[in-house]
């Protein structure tokens, strides 16, 4: 009984290691680049108090996370980890 269960579920995990994978790859690259771009513009302004021109400037920068979480929350709606991703 188990082979058959671990035979039935080897493709559902394989997609879901897939796509922690390319989740994991997309925050590698980007990564980096928004920890730069959030403490050289947001962190700034923080001091002055109105961030607002910094804040939507920092969030619509990176489209590939922002493709990312659509195509994330379009294809498992129902898993808690993707449907965090969108903003």
């Amino acid at each position: 009984m188990i082979r058959l269960t671990w035979r039935q579920f080897r493709a559902q995990a394989t997609v879901a290691f897939g796509a922690l994978a390319v989740i994991a790859v997309a925050l590698a690259i980007t990564g980096p680049q928004l920890v730069h771009l959030y403490h050289t513009s947001v962190v700034p302004c923080q001091a002055q108090g109105d961030c607002s021109i910094a804040t939507s400037a920092f969030v619509s920068r990176d489209k590939l996370l922002q493709g990312l979480g659509a195509w994330c929350s379009w294809s498992s709606p129902g898993s808690s980890g993707c449907s965090g991703a969108r903003r």
